[in-house]
């Protein structure tokens, strides 16, 4: 009874072995698409890119504390959740504290988690505090509280906001990257040379120099000349039509960055751009998306910060806190002009 037992288990283990080979036969080693140098790097010239129109879509002044406004920025595209906090320092004064979070407690009225734990970029945790939602909230006095503030309206049950860094750079850049990398491909594969048929090394010597010649020149018309023998094939050269057409690969990196664009509330033009000018109709339909996501996030730190505010009212730092717009994602305003095509005489307004 025991042997059997001890066989079963052997067998067990071999079938579980040949699982665990398996899976590093087809996975592990197995050839698989590698981007290179040139490609990565476009990669992260995309990111860069990416990370510079996020970072300066909104402005926050007024900051009580050594940070920027692009920096906070720059938290919010690596993070996508922030949590906003007060803490008293040594001095007895209420420093207001932006650091990433982990959530736990009991479940509340709004499915959400009810406790938050502080944590700072440089790993160091804080007290827990009340995940304060609501501005109505009922918070005891003297409670630590906390206001998470999101890039992007989420889920309110999820416990982690999805970064925007990291949403980008696994959709649109990372797609644009591998179609970069069919792009380079394709123009070092079209990149066609010329080959000269030749007889002997002597001969290609001399065709080298006929070729060089023959492409370094301003002069229109070249002639190549052959040996005398009547066999000799005069010199064949090919191969210089080049039909690639690189417009498809363009349009497909185009469109991934307005779609990017849209995401991170930026205005562009339509994906499927036509030929023709564009109305004005058009354009602004295009633009809906894009205000629509720009204003979700502005709507999402106006809130919170009110929030914030709501439950410190007499920090006066706090309340000077402000965020808006980037001057240059503000609606264009365009003053009618009421001025008659002519003038009291008739005359035209040159």
């Amino acid at each position: 009874m025991a042997i059997g037992k001890y066989k079963a288990l052997y067998q067990k283990s071999v079938l579980e072995m040949q699982k665990l080979v398996d899976t590093i036969n087809n996975i592990t080693f197995n050839p698989h698409l590698e981007l290179s140098d040139t490609a990565k790097a476009y990669g992260e010239v995309l990111s860069a890119k990416d990370r510079a129109q996020c970072s300066n879509r909104y402005v926050w002044k007024n900051l009580p504390l050594n940070l920027t406004s692009q920096q906070l920025e720059t938290f919010f595209y690596n993070y996508g959740s922030l949590c906003f906090f007060v803490r008293v320092d040594k001095n007895m004064r209420e420093k207001l504290f932006i650091t990433t979070y982990a959530k736990g407690g009991k479940l509340n009225s709004m499915g959400t988690l009810s406790q938050i734990k502080p944590i700072g970029f440089n790993g160091k945790s804080y007290n827990i505090a009340l995940n304060v939602l609501q501005p109505d909230g009922n918070i005891a006095q003297g409670n630590d509280v906390a206001v998470i503030i999101n890039d992007y309206t989420g889920s309110y049950v999820c416990d982690v906001e999805i970064s925007r860094a990291y949403l980008n750079a696994n959709s649109t850049i990372k797609d644009q990257c591998t179609v970069y990398q069919q792009l380079i491909n394709n123009v070092i594969v079209s990149g066609k040379k010329a080959i000269a048929l030749a007889d002997n090394e002597e001969q290609a010597t001399a065709v080298r120099a006929q070729a060089n010649q023959m492409l370094m020149s301003g002069r229109p018309v070249e002639v190549l000349c052959g040996r005398d023998k009547p066999n000799d094939a005069p010199i064949s050269m090919f191969n210089f039509a080049n039909n690639f057409d690189c417009g498809n690969y363009q349009s497909q990196l185009d469109y991934y960055d307005k779609v990017r664009a849209n995401f991170n509330g930026i205005p562009t033009t339509p994906t499927a751009e036509k030929r023709e000018h564009l109305i004005n109709a058009e354009v602004e339909n295009a633009n809906s998306i894009s205000d629509i996501m720009l204003y979700d996030g502005l709507k999402c730190r106006q809130d919170g910060l009110a929030l914030l505010k709501k439950y410190y009212p007499n920090n006066q730092e706090i309340q000077a806190i402000t965020v808006e717009l980037a001057e240059c994602l503000k609606p264009i305003k365009v003053e009618s002009q009421n001025k008659d095509e002519y003038d009291e005489d008739g005359d035209d307004n040159e």
